[in-house]
């Protein structure tokens, strides 16, 4: 699976190692995009909120779509990923449901099983 593929595909499957990998990576991407966007701007947060908005859409869309594609792994629909939308109590949920079941052996209808992305 590419690169583009893991971050941009609603379409396929990623295993746990995948889903907590980014979940792990992803803040600290936001911190540096949102630090470099500042130092750039002299901290002045009128010129900096749509640049920020612009580079925010990109990374929230790479959010929801391994979020969908780790329910695939287990044979839910991607429609779960709303649940995120509930302040903590959605957010726990996500956290449980994408985390800790293991994916379905072999094929299901979202696709062959994922690659283990550290091999």
């Amino acid at each position: 699976m590419s690169i583009l593929n893991f971050l941009f595909s609603f379409n396929g499957r990623i295993n746990r190692s995948g889903w907590w990998f980014y979940l792990v990576c992803a803040p600290a991407l936001h911190a540096f995009l949102v630090a470099m966007i500042q130092r750039t701007h002299n901290g002045s947060y009128s010129e900096f909120t749509p640049i920020f908005i612009l580079l925010f859409l990109p990374l929230l869309h790479a959010d929801i779509a391994i979020c969908i594609k780790r329910l695939h792994d287990y044979e839910e629909s991607g429609w779960f990923v709303l649940f995120g939308l509930i302040p903590i109590l959605g957010w726990c949920y996500i956290i449980v449901v994408c985390g800790i079941p293991k994916g379905t052996d072999g094929d299901n209808r979202y696709g062959p099983p994922p690659q283990d992305i550290f091999k």
